[in-house]
């Protein structure tokens, strides 16, 4: 996936722990061997070289999460859209290496292969109507990575632990000592080690975290700055004071892809729609004019935040 993880277990027998070091790392191999756009090998890198009509059977895991991401599309009205891997690929985001900013006919030509309602799904089998789509589930897919290593553990009987991939973050039960897990939420400043500068901690006994932001994945051509977060009605990054989004939700698949598509909504209609979400809470950072940064959270993120 392109970055790191951690777990952290207490208070689980010997023979639990034993055997989880060789089924966490084969699990991961197993993910990333089915959504890694980097993989020419992999399942979505077949998947996105098919042509349209053709069908396929998908794996388990691939329709998780494919059906999650189509689920959190329609919730909002494509403001997510998991096919936005041509405008990430045009951008120089993708696998395929860009330097040069794309021209109003690329953004054009990409934006017509973008769309997930051209997505033709019938059980575990898929099938495409257009030429040329391009599936990418990189802002869901390292949750489900993280639920995944959860559902592990859970498993083998061990009931406190923390699970944390590239910064998304699952806990259930307390932390040694018995306090509830404390998770930092970053200061979304450019160029700075990751968790180097936090904004906040957050306590948590169950559910998870998931952070979307602008300040880490981007490129400055001249004066223009580029991210990593495109919007597909727009075919451009998101452009606005918002820099960072993190959300809490009961899992971390569905904290992962809500936190990228309330980055493209925006602060203001980012916090309506969470509103309408139970269980689903979220912490919006604006950059202000003298450097810093304001917060606006949504009621229940607010009792979260110590």
């Amino acid at each position: 996936m392109g970055t790191t993880y951690t777990i952290t277990v207490h208070g689980a027998p010997a023979d639990a722990l034993a055997a989880l070091p060789a089924e966490i790392e084969a699990r991961l191999r197993a993910i990333n061997k089915s959504m890694s756009t980097w993989d020419t090998a992999s399942e979505i890198s077949r998947i996105n070289e098919m042509p349209p009509g053709q069908w396929v059977t998908v794996s388990e895991d691939f329709d998780r999460v494919l059906k999650a991401a189509l689920s959190l599309s329609e919730a909002t009205e494509g403001v997510f859209d998991v096919t936005v891997g041509p405008l990430v690929n045009l951008w120089g985001f993708g696998p395929m290496a860009r330097d040069k900013p794309p021209d109003a006919a690329a953004i054009a030509d990409a934006q017509r292969r973008v769309g997930y309602r051209n997505l033709v799904v019938n059980g575990r089998r898929l099938s495409k109507r257009v030429k040329d789509m391009y599936l990418d589930f990189s802002a869901i897919a390292k949750g489900y990575g993280v639920d995944a290593l959860a559902e592990i553990l859970r498993r083998r009987g061990v009931g406190n632990y923390l699970v944390e991939i590239g910064g998304e973050v699952t806990v259930a039960g307390r932390a040694p000592g018995g306090e509830p897990w404390a998770i930092g939420i970053e200061r979304p400043e450019e160029n700075v080690l990751r968790g180097a500068a936090l904004h906040g901690v957050v306590q948590l006994t169950q559910g998870a975290l998931a952070t979307s932001g602008s300040y880490r994945r981007f490129k400055r051509r001249q004066a223009e700055k580029s991210h990593h977060i495109i919007d597909p009605r727009t075919g451009f990054s998101t452009n606005s004071s918002l820099v960072s989004v993190t959300v809490f939700a009961p899992d971390c698949m569905t904290a992962d892809g809500i936190a990228t598509a309330l980055m493209v909504m925006g602060t203001k209609a980012g916090l309506r729609w969470v509103e309408t979400r139970p269980g689903v809470e979220a912490l919006f950072l604006e950059a202000t004019p003298q450097g810093g940064f304001a917060q606006q959270l949504s009621p229940g993120f607010r009792k979260l935040v110590q």
